[in-house]
């Protein structure tokens, strides 16, 4: 790790371009410190926790104070592009340009659920918004089309009642998603 006055840290650990960070809910910290085989009370790392995902097909998950990559996640075919944790800390959600969507398990450091969601790679080529039933039957339950161009990013409004997307077509829309 490596710091100056404006720079606090700068992590080394990808072997190509960074495509993507999320940074960690504290709701993860347990779970990233038992994957990284720190005790939670004694020699634990403090965090903050960051995951980012590159062109080389790896994720690395870090704790920004030490500036360590605490572990490694492998498994997709092509860069990474996407990636989200869970609210509740424990998972992971990762898009790759393998057109797949993949479910990590922290604690376990393995990929629990493949994806195969879109045509194109994830960041959505085919110009739809796809969601995912995360909770039961890991299938998509709604896509939503709109936009003219690539998607390129999606968010969703902290009520969860809506999601946000952004293309290439240079709108931004605002999707209902419980209907």
């Amino acid at each position: 790790m490596t710091s100056s006055k404006d720079c606090k840290a700068e992590l080394r650990d990808h072997e190509h371009t960074v495509e993507c960070i999320a940074w960690a809910p504290e709701s993860a910290s347990a779970v990233i410190n038992e994957a990284a085989g720190a005790d939670n009370k004694k020699g634990a790392h403090q965090g903050p926790f960051l995951a980012s995902g590159s062109r080389d097909k790896t994720i690395c998950v870090w704790d920004i104070n030490s500036g360590l990559c605490l572990f490694t996640l492998t498994g997709h075919d092509n860069w990474v592009r996407g990636l989200i944790f869970h609210p509740g800390g424990k998972y992971l959600i990762s898009a790759s340009d393998d057109r797949t969507i993949r479910v990590w398990d922290l604690r376990n450091k393995r990929c629990m659920k493949t994806l195969y969601a879109h045509q194109h790679f994830c960041t959505s080529v085919d110009v739809s918004i796809k969601l995912w039933d995360f909770q039961q039957t890991y299938e998509c339950v709604k896509t939503m089309h709109g936009h003219d161009h690539n998607v390129s990013s999606v968010a969703f409004v902290p009520a969860g009642d809506f999601v946000l997307s952004a293309s290439r077509d240079r709108t931004i829309k605002m999707w209902e998603v419980a209907t």
